[in-house]
């Protein structure tokens, strides 16, 4: 799809199966929308990651604490936490106490969604109210909740708009991090994906989504990022999402990136280092293709099963697709030269 500098993409609806169909994957790819995650983010840190219909009235487990272990408190880390420091077991604990509370302040509670599934609609708490909510609850050390709250504060301006204003309504959405510091990657990238599974939840089999990771050593190489990538990769499939993760760095998923990469149905292996390819414990002349690192030529895993792939650059494709500022020059040089053609034929 070419690379987008400094973004996230999610991608959908895009239908380019038809090869004479240039006119109309042209005009998908023109109906596109780009969001800047930098200063004020547009998405709701604290959304809910499921809807209506993911209430189960006889189900007696607690939604709203699984969404607590299992996700907000990931994000909560990435906020206040850098790539060599982890949350203490207290202020993890302390922290949802705070959660907890702060919901039940906008009606949302365990007992309210088991009762009623449209809580999960209700306008979730926003991090103001998540903040104001630790100036008045007591921890079971102040030094520790001055430091919290000291932390989240010097983070807030991240998320000053409150409230999601994000619609994936257009086929290509861009979630640009351009001008957002490298240190909060992996947390924009958790803000993402927690709304996308939202919007999963609440558009069910409407539209499925392919999700793009670019530059994913960004979020490997912090522990909350790197656990949330790992649970989009295992779980994402199940909601209609295809995660698609992409890297420069071989190591990052022959390392850090193991689980993800053992997740995956489909890989693309481009070349490589010969430390690296020896790591994948390949046939010869699959080695070769990957040492080699010709254009065109890579190793593909569907599976448990490898095979060498030639890609063809189809000039159709190519045409639509690119990101090279000296291509696309050359592309609006020939349509305008086309279009004085046609005006000269008319007249």
């Amino acid at each position: 799809m070419g690379h987008v500098k400094g973004g996230f993409t999610a991608l959908c609806r895009v239908s380019c199966t038809d090869i004479d169909d240039r006119r109309r994957a042209k005009q998908q790819l023109k109906e596109s929308q780009r969001y800047n995650l930098a200063r004020s983010c547009p998405i709701n840190l604290f959304d809910l990651p499921f809807g209506p219909a993911d209430v189960d009235p006889g189900d007696a487990s607690d939604m709203l604490a699984e969404f607590f272990d299992n996700s907000l408190l990931t994000g909560l880390a990435l906020l206040v936490t850098d790539e060599e420091t982890l949350l203490t077991r207290s202020e993890e604990a302390y922290l949802t106490t705070v959660a907890r509370a702060t919901y039940a302040e906008k009606g949302i509670t365990r007992e309210a969604i088991r009762a009623h599934a449209e809580t999960t609609l209700l306008p979730a708490p926003t991090l103001a109210d998540f903040i104001e909510r630790l100036h008045t609850i007591p921890a079971s050390s102040e030094s520790m909740r001055c430091s919290l709250l000291e932390r989240f504060e010097k983070a807030a301006y991240l998320f000053q708009a409150g409230q999601t204003s994000v619609s994936l309504e257009k086929p290509l959405t861009i979630f640009s991090i351009k001008e957002v510091h490298p240190k909060w990657y992996a947390l924009m990238t958790y803000v993402v994906q927690n709304f996308l599974t939202r919007h999963r939840a609440l558009r069910q089999n409407e539209r499925y989504l392919a999700y793009v990771v670019e530059e994913t050593s960004y979020l490997l190489k912090h522990p909350a990022g790197r656990s949330y990538l790992e649970s989009g990769s295992r779980g994402f499939r199940k909601l209609g999402i295809a995660q698609i993760t992409l890297s420069q760095h071989p190591r990052d998923f022959l390392e850090a990136g193991q689980v993800v990469l053992s997740n995956a149905g489909t890989v693309f292996y481009l070349g490589m280092q010969r430390t690296a390819v020896e790591k994948l414990h390949l046939p010869e002349e699959l080695e070769r293709i990957l040492i080699e690192s010709v254009p065109g030529q890579c190793v593909l895993r569907i599976g448990n099963e490898y095979a060498p792939l030639t890609v063809w650059s189809n000039p159709v494709y190519k045409a639509i697709f690119t990101t090279d500022p000296v291509e696309r020059r050359e592309i609006r040089r020939k349509e305008q030269e086309r279009q004085q053609k046609q005006r000269a034929a008319v007249s």
